[in-house]
């Protein structure tokens, strides 16, 4: 059997010291201690309790072995009640200050450094007081990084300096000896949220992995002298926590003390007698409760984490980088597994079971008995909601995200309420005639042609529904083919029933994205390089896209990029339109009227420009930065926005002609102008919407002059920043988006009117745009999401970028949607309609199988 060491226990919870037995040595420990060591910037960001903060004891443990100077602040310890800027950056430097024994009396330095900001300070310290005092390579570990997310600091500037430290590296070679190392339950993009900034894409990310049989075989030292084959046992063990490293150490532990008493216990015996069982009491110290919590804290992601969840249960579901994924990844519940979603153990998947997601959906859904019995009957009709019931759910969802199963239940109930209203005012409508031609009988007779008519539309809707089923098991099935055929089918009786009516009447637009997503993936899988590109954007080279605009011929985009920039593309050529004292770019716009383009920069600087390329005027603004600049719809003045809050009007000699009288409290983000000239909005940080009364040129009476700008109305109701505005082209809705996730829809001819409002499902929006014709919305999200809706907020068309959108721009035929990212990607996505859906499914199907293409293509 082998004798036990005499000292040898597990710990369960907590940080193991560098001398502890029982620390597991994975791949990851080399890896993050060979990137240290070589000057790397790491970050480790998993789910609780997989032990980021042993590992980081044991590097350092390594590191300072060597002679390199380690400093490591938890920001547990900073608070987070009545912690201020100041207090958080004299913490770090006072922890910088202790780790690293330095002479200095931090307080009386901190004083001395007014009136800089707090980050400023922490940067003099670093660069004039760390640095020339140590001599050796220095170390900052930050653990519980994803605290500063509840302190009352930016993050943003926190990694913003950390990325500006890596960066002078090229210049100041004594910023090469410094290296941080970030270990939290985030992700860097939900640490950095600032739009506006680089990205935090510096350093390397450290992955732990579930512990490993031959890594973890120091473990079975405990059970040696207890057991014939400790080395079994661990199988045993880690067979039921898959490696989890807190689960591994307390089942061992559990079972060394158990094996004391009996050494005939099995491992499955202590899983079940004292973790399973009445689990929760046994959840000492808290373990589970803490993944229970991940998921529901927050009850606005609840019920669509619980959702994803029961998918990553009952089906296959391909890991992505979307937001509910990365959060459902950091709750520790599932993992990635060769690229799909899997329950982490056995543990867990007996725990957080199927009745248990059942139980749970029930407590949080108001409608949970309802839906149930609407699953149950293969989603009849008559199990959706009505009445209060519908009213009830629709409120109980607003500013939620849910599961697709949930949405799709509250659009079919909206959809049949609707439905019946119709039937309903089609009745009186009938009756009407009816006694007007005198005869009741006649009236009767309508009404029952009618309600036949409805009862038909009922049960195609019905079919439609049953067919998009079949195509998720197909598609789980990863049966493409017959995906492929039945969403084909769908599509059929979707154009039977519509018979050439415009989107906006549609009754579903599920197989128009059935469709589109199978042709899309057999396209992957086809690599098919034949994309359209009139504008030969392969050429453009840019580190990140802020904004784009296409000219009202379609012949020409602008690009404003990270730098002093705009490049003007064609499909035979590409010039830059160069501001020489500006650092950044970030807006164009097209002069609606004329060959014009004006671009605007991050130092306040307007360049007004031929189409060609020629510079026309300059001038500063004098608004500190200019993050929008629009033209009037006569295309004869300008507006820009600023950091300062205003929005100042301008003649194209650069005469300011008008500024707003009443600024925004921070920085103004977008600007819109109504296509009839009257209105002219503006949104930003402040989370508030200013609409003025313009009158411009031809809109004023016997006057081609600016003439006033009058505060018509603020609305207020977002939380957070507005980062989109947009007006519709008949002048009469304007809608806003931002930083909240939800879209509002404001009534220009009835400003006191309440907005309608939508949640777009992904979180935070980055762009909103209406098409051409006004009967399409496109949206985009930090996620990478794009969709495009009706005015009912039906979405018809969506696909998804590996990278964070910043622009949105519709070409003006219509015919395309151009679509840019933080990483200076330019995307050109095709609108397609139903019948050019299905003239390309028949032809993707007569490929794969010429049998499926004749049965359903003929």
């Amino acid at each position: 059997m082998g004798e036990a060491q005499p000292d040898y226990r597990y710990q369960v919870g907590g940080s193991l010291p560098a001398s502890a037995p029982s620390y597991v040595t994975r791949t990851s420990d080399l890896t993050f201690y060979n990137h240290l060591q070589s000057g790397e910037f790491c970050y480790v960001l998993n789910s609780r309790q997989m032990g980021k903060s042993s590992l980081r004891v044991q590097t350092m443990h390594q590191l300072r072995q060597e002679g390199v100077v380690c400093a490591a602040i938890d920001l547990t310890g900073f608070g987070t009640q009545g912690i201020t800027p100041e207090k958080w950056y004299g913490g770090m430097i006072k922890a910088l200050v202790s780790d690293c024994q330095l002479d200095l009396n931090w307080r009386a330095w901190w004083k001395q450094q007014d009136p800089a900001t707090p980050v400023q300070r922490l940067h003099t310290f670093i660069e004039q007081v760390l640095l020339p005092t140590i001599s050796q390579n220095i170390v900052v570990f930050i653990d519980e990084i994803d605290l500063i997310l509840s302190q009352n600091v930016s993050a943003d500037d926190f990694l913003a300096l950390i990325r500006f430290f890596y960066n002078q590296r090229v210049d100041q070679p004594a910023y090469r000896r410094l290296t941080f190392a970030l270990l939290g339950v985030a992700t860097p993009s939900a640490l950095m949220q600032d739009h506006e900034r680089t990205p935090f894409n510096i350093g390397k990310a450290i992955y732990l992995e579930g512990f490993q049989l031959q890594e973890a075989l120091p473990l079975a030292q405990g059970f040696r002298g207890k057991v014939q084959h400790p080395e079994q046992v661990l199988h045993d063990i880690l067979e039921w926590t898959g490696g989890q490293p807190f689960l591994t150490q307390k089942l061992c532990q559990l079972m060394e003390v158990s094996l004391r008493g009996d050494p005939e216990t099995t491992v499955e015996q202590v899983v079940h007698t004292q973790i399973l069982e009445n689990w929760e009491s046994h959840d000492e110290p808290v373990h589970l409760r803490t993944i229970c919590d991940r998921i529901l804290l927050n009850d606005h992601k609840s019920v669509q984490l619980l959702g994803l969840y029961q998918k990553v249960c009952n089906s296959t579901v391909t890991t992505k980088s979307s937001p509910e994924q990365i959060e459902l990844r950091l709750s520790g519940l599932v993992k990635d597994q060769e690229g799909t979603l899997q329950v982490y153990n056995r543990i867990y998947g007996q725990i957080f079971n199927q009745q248990w997601i059942e139980t749970t959906l029930q407590e949080l859904r108001p409608y949970a008995a309802a839906f149930n019995e609407w699953e149950q009957s293969n989603a009849q009709a008559d199990k959706l909601l009505k009445g209060k019931a519908l009213k009830q759910a629709l409120n109980w969802a607003v500013g939620k995200s849910l599961s697709d199963q949930d949405y799709d239940f509250i659009r079919l109930s909206q959809v049949k309420a609707e439905r019946e209203k119709l039937q309903r005012n089609i009745f009186l409508r009938n009756l009407l005639t009816a006694i007007g031609l005198g005869g009741l009988l006649i009236g009767g007779l309508l009404w029952g042609s009618d309600r036949w008519l409805a009862d038909q539309n009922q049960q195609t809707l019905t079919t439609m529904t049953t067919l998009h089923k079949q195509v998720a098991r197909a598609k789980r099935n990863q049966n493409q083919t017959e995906a492929l055929a039945l969403a084909i089918q769908a599509g059929q009786k979707l154009r039977d029933l519509v018979q050439g009516e415009p989107i906006v009447s549609y009754p579903t637009t599920t197989p128009l994205l059935d469709l589109q997503q199978l042709l899309k993936d057999q396209e992957r899988l086809d690599s098919k390089q034949n994309k359209e590109d009139r504008w030969n954007l392969q050429t453009l080279k840019e580190e990140a896209i802020w904004d784009l605009d296409i000219s009202p011929d379609g012949k020409t985009i602008a690009v404003s990029g990270w730098g002093n920039s705009v490049r003007l593309l064609q499909n035979n050529r590409q010039q830059r339109l160069i501001h020489p004292d500006a650092e950044m770019v970030i807006s164009t716009d097209f002069n609606p009227q004329t060959d014009q383009v004006v671009t605007a920069s991050l130092n306040g600087t307007v360049r007004l420009w031929s189409a060609t390329g020629q510079a026309l005027q300059h001038w500063n603004t004098g608004q500190d930065a200019v993050w929008s600049t629009r033209f009037s719809p006569n295309g004869q003045y300008l507006a820009t926005a600023g950091w300062d809050g205003t929005v100042r009007i301008w003649d194209l000699e650069g005469t300011q002609r008008f500024q707003t009288s009443q600024k925004h409290q921070g920085p103004v983000k977008d600007i819109r102008f109504s296509p009839d000239g009257k209105w002219l909005a503006s949104a930003g940080e402040d989370g508030a919407i200013q609409l003025w009364k313009l009158c411009v040129g031809a809109t004023c009476p016997n006057s081609d002059e600016v003439q006033s700008l009058d505060l018509q109305k603020a609305w207020n109701g977002h939380s957070g920043w507005i980062w989109s505005l947009d007006i519709s082209p008949d002048s009469q809705v304007l809608v806003s988006a931002g930083e909240d996730g939800i879209i509002r829809f404001w009534d220009l001819d009835n400003p006191n009117a309440p907005p309608q409002r939508w949640r777009y499902g992904q979180g935070r929006i980055t762009q909103i745009r209406f098409s051409p014709d006004g009967q399409w919305l496109a949206i985009s999200g930090w996620d990478g999401t794009v969709q495009i809706r009706d005015r009912n907020g039906r979405i018809f068309s969506q696909w998804q970028s590996r990278r964070p959108v910043t622009s949105l721009s519709f070409t003006p035929d219509q015919q395309m949607l151009l679509v840019g990212t933080v990483m200076g990607d330019v995307h050109q996505w095709p609108i397609k309609s139903l019948e050019q859906l299905l003239k390309e499914g028949c032809q993707t199907l007569k490929a794969l199988s010429d049998t499926q293409a004749n049965k359903v293509c003929s």
